[in-house]
């Protein structure tokens, strides 16, 4: 920018600056006129009155810098944003993903339309908008886990990890099975009554929905996924004071696959739970720090035991010694 620019008149006259700023010369005259009309009558009165009076002296400049050949329009749009630009800058490292009240907080502070800072965040690469609807999707699975308690329990009895698991040790695989398949699975288990061949039978009843169901097929995958997502989370609330990010990101992104769910889920978590978080690379360090704090603190009571044990290991030996030289000068007395 050629100067500093002290009064904004895009912000001052209420313009549109960004996406798509207001050039149109005779909107932006008739804006002028209008707001001054205003300034004059605020200007007696207004808790701000001091902010018209100088709108008002400056009205020439406002039309100089505003309209014709030598306006400053460009400075005044690029000056308007940059407030915007530092607060996200601020974030880089720490924030990737910015959620509504992060949007909010900019918002206020930067004293720009939420509109403006979330189209600069989305042409950011660097940066995403918060996506609520994949930590929702997340949690229409796991709050339907009664969906799949029959797997659960025909699992646990027959002491499989899942589905897969069980068709690898029946020498199966989901992806040749077909109603044939499983009908002679079946047909083994019509003579055998116990738990076993029960479990059996109501497991491929649920695989066979699976095979004849694709939907149900990936809605099984993803609760598969989402159950080990839930486990790395559940270990956020014990650190539910400490600040957590990074290394939880990129375990949940393993699970997923995909960084943008993991981040997403993520985030809805924490913000649902009340725990602070971070992006950037230390910040796990706190937790560590803490469990280090907790490891050090058993250390040195385990070395003031030890300094215990030698000290009245010392002291025995002294009085010991004492003992035996106060019974030999006795006997030489004698």
């Amino acid at each position: 920018m050629s100067k500093e620019i002290k009064d904004n008149w895009f912000i001052v006259l209420g313009l549109d600056f960004y996406p798509e700023a207001e050039e149109n010369e005779e909107k932006i005259k008739a804006k002028i006129e209008e707001k001054k009309a205003e300034w004059e009558r605020r200007k007696v009165r207004a808790l701000n009155k001091e902010d018209f009076i100088r709108y008002i002296n400056s009205y020439n400049t406002i039309k100089e810098e505003m309209l014709g050949d030598n306006n400053i329009r460009k400075e005044l749009i690029e000056d308007a944003i940059a407030p915007v630009d530092n607060a996200l800058k601020m974030g880089e490292g720490s924030i990737k993903v910015f959620t509504d009240d992060i949007i909010k907080k900019i918002s206020r502070e930067t004293k720009r339309s939420e509109k403006v800072v979330r189209q600069r965040i989305i042409e950011n690469p660097n940066f995403e908008l918060y996506d609520e609807t994949i930590y929702n999707d997340y949690l229409d699975i796991i709050k339907k886990r009664a969906d799949f308690e029959v797997i659960e329990k025909s699992l646990k009895i027959l002491n499989s990890e899942d589905v897969y698991s069980f068709l690898s040790s029946q020498n199966l695989k989901f992806e040749n099975l077909d109603n044939s398949i499983i009908n002679k699975e079946r047909k083994k288990l019509t003579n055998l009554h116990n738990n076993i061949s029960s479990a059996k039978n109501k497991l491929y009843s649920q695989i066979e929905n699976m095979v004849n169901n694709n939907e149900e097929k990936q809605k099984y995958d993803k609760y598969l996924k989402y159950s080990e997502v839930m486990k790395e989370l559940s270990y956020l609330k014990i650190y539910k004071n400490e600040t957590v990010g990074i290394k939880t990101v990129q375990n949940i992104t393993k699970i997923l696959g995909n960084e943008k769910k993991a981040i997403n889920i993520f985030i809805g978590f924490c913000e649902e739970n009340n725990i602070v978080y971070n992006f950037s690379d230390n910040s796990d360090i706190v937790i560590s720090n803490t469990l280090n704090d907790e490891n050090e603190n058993f250390k040195i009571i385990f070395d003031n035991k030890q300094i215990n044990y030698i000290i009245r290991y010392i002291v025995a030996l002294l009085v010991f010694t004492l003992g035996v030289f106060i019974i030999n000068t006795y006997l030489l007395e004698i």
